[in-house]
């Protein structure tokens, strides 16, 4: 008897207890309109971002006016197309790799229609070279030749 009149107590204690508190209506849209601010902000913060990073990854020094004689010759992408040949060119690394490293270019910026910065390691040593390059528009083969170089060993 004593188990069952224990029970229904702590039925009881446990059914008194607080019920969540109702919001009203107006309640509910002073958040929304608060979430709404909130998200207005964040958006305005992603654009603002968005600008600055293409501007960081926009080259300044190969643009459209450059672009114009590779595009003639065919070249639709002229900067990617710079660039994927030099990757695939390492044999113009004036550095020879160690420790059975292989050399290989990890940032490259083309300067204008003449000239490349380009840095390359082989996971031991590191350095950075000034090439000069031309396309021959018969081929559409890129020819590069080293104008100077630092050792970043």
């Amino acid at each position: 008897m004593r188990i069952s009149i224990v029970l229904c107590l702590l039925l009881l204690v446990s059914a008194c207890k607080e019920s969540p508190k109702n919001t009203t209506l107006e309640e509910d849209s002073s958040k929304i309109t608060t979430l709404n601010n909130k998200l207005q902000t964040m958006e305005k913060e992603r654009d603002s971002l968005q600008i600055l990073l293409d501007n960081a990854t926009t080259n300044k020094w190969f643009g459209e006016m450059e672009s114009r004689a590779f595009k003639e010759m065919g070249i639709d992408t002229p900067e990617k197309y710079i660039r994927v040949a030099l990757q695939n060119n390492p044999s113009v690394i004036p550095l020879d790799g160690v420790l059975g490293g292989t050399m290989f270019f990890t940032d490259i910026e083309i300067l204008g229609t003449k000239w490349i910065i380009a840095s390359y390691e082989d996971g031991h040593i590191m350095g950075r070279s000034i090439f000069t390059y031309k396309i021959n528009p018969e081929t559409l083969e890129v020819e590069f030749d080293v104008l100077d170089k630092v050792m970043d060993y």
